[in-house]
């Protein structure tokens, strides 16, 4: 089966700072595959790299066995590979609705002068475009609240909103960037089951986190990376049972303790 998306030795560099140094790894289709290391692990860097958003140094990223390495963020997401951010970026002056329809806006086929004139075929497709919106809405729970101003929401459903915003255009990747920070246990419990609802349609998920209990739950396979390099990849149980994971992560201000949260969690 080809992958989904494919890292293939990816390394970047910020001047004399190697962030990504020669990783390798493979998601298949229809998975939900974690990604966690500690602080400063390239994390981040790497899911910048395969959503567009950063080039690598070296290496290639593929999806569904298409070079994209050198492909716009906006090209990617096209494509069908959509992120949401570690900071939430919404339009906090917008409603709900609003927000969701922004995620939809590179789909409009009616043009700039249909717009403008409001002729039938514009009209046709806002009124699409609206019911698309909503039925993301729904998968994620915030129809209810479709004409709140964003800015007014709690903030764990900003960060459900900005996925919304993300699937509306039905991606075949999601990428999320630390989902659960900041989240209670009720909201991280609520994001799990968003995930796993969004996967069972069809969409595969990559999860940059460090919430474990997200991770452990969720998570079909997880990469480890140190350092910038690739440390461990396996199923939840292969991965907490590593002695190099555990290496890894002890002393590294109480991620000590994160791996026994880490076990617990699975059990």
């Amino acid at each position: 089966m080809t992958p989904v998306l494919e890292i293939a030795t990816v390394t970047r560099r910020f001047g004399g700072l190697v962030a990504i140094d020669e990783v390798t790894t493979a998601i298949a289709p229809g998975e939900i595959r974690g990604i966690i290391g500690p602080n400063g692990a390239g994390k981040t860097t790497l899911l910048n790299i395969m959503s567009g958003h950063m080039r690598p140094s070296s290496g290639r990223v593929l999806f569904a066995g298409r070079d994209i390495t050198k492909a716009r963020a906006d090209k990617v997401a096209a494509m069908g590979v959509r992120r949401t951010f570690q900071n939430v970026r919404l339009f906090g002056e917008m409603t709900v609705l609003g927000n969701v329809l922004v995620g939809l806006h590179a789909n409009g086929r009616a043009g700039i002068f249909a717009a403008l004139l409001r002729t039938g075929r514009q009209r046709r497709e806002e009124h699409s475009m609206i019911d698309t919106a909503m039925q993301a809405l729904e998968r994620v729970g915030l129809a209810a609240q479709a004409n709140t101003i964003a800015s007014s929401l709690a903030y764990g459903h900003r960060k459900v909103l900005e996925i919304a915003r993300a699937i509306v255009a039905a991606p075949k990747v999601l990428l999320l960037d630390e989902p659960a920070a900041g989240l209670n246990a009720s909201e991280a419990a609520n994001l799990i089951g968003v995930i796993r609802r969004i996967n069972a349609e069809g969409v595969t998920v990559a999860i940059v986190e460090h919430h474990m209990e997200v991770i452990m739950k969720v998570c079909s396979r997880i990469t480890v990376l140190n350092y910038g390099k690739h440390l461990a990849e396996g199923t939840p149980a292969e991965v907490q049972g590593n002695a190099q994971v555990i290496e890894a992560y002890l002393g590294r201000g109480g991620v000590a303790e994160r791996i026994m949260e880490l076990k617990a969690a699975h059990a």
